[in-house]
């Protein structure tokens, strides 16, 4: 007895979806571990400085960026001189990560009651940080944004301006 064509065609169709779906239920059980980055800063003379963060991503070994928040965050520097303050909190793979990549897209500084914007000139920010996600653990990295290292004051004809040039660093990395 011949097969019909419409019958090969589903039979195919069927192996393909088994597949996808073998293939999708074998990355889905793929084992996590939790990671937690934290921001603080040392003192700086200011009344507020206000940085937005758009993205905080992780580079896996080997691999590519991953996104780990896409939330819009906007962080008062001031107020981490005693404290940290969470800036991702998500599940990741297991495996070995290289970097942490902020993307800095705003900014803002009183100084002596007076506001001026923060410039920019580049928004990504790359962190070198080693450090392992392992099945089942958390992982805790607090980064310190020395926000006076970062912020340059050139005077103007109408005033000074004020551009941030990120200066972060890892203060520690624990599991």
């Amino acid at each position: 007895m011949e097969e019909r064509k419409e019958d090969r065609m589903a039979k195919k169709i069927s192996w393909i979806v088994l597949l996808a779906l073998f293939v999708f239920s074998s990355c889905a059980n793929k084992p996590t571990g939790n990671l937690l980055i934290y921001l603080k800063d040392s003192p700086i003379d200011a009344d507020s400085i206000q940085v937005t963060i758009s993205a905080v991503d992780a580079h896996a070994t080997g691999g590519a960026w991953l996104p780990v928040s896409t939330e819009m965050k906007t962080v008062d520097l001031i107020q981490l001189h005693d404290h940290q303050t969470p800036i991702a909190d998500i599940d990741l793979d297991d495996g070995s990560y290289t970097e942490i990549r902020l993307l800095m897209v705003s900014g803002r500084i009183v100084v002596n009651g007076q506001t001026y914007d923060l410039v920019v000139p580049s928004t990504e920010v790359k962190i070198p940080a080693r450090f392992d996600i392992i099945k089942e653990g958390k992982t805790q990295i607090i980064l310190d944004f020395d926000a006076d290292k970062s912020i340059e004051v050139h005077p103007t004809g109408g005033g000074n301006e004020y551009i941030l040039r990120p200066v972060i660093t890892v203060v520690s990395i624990t599991q």
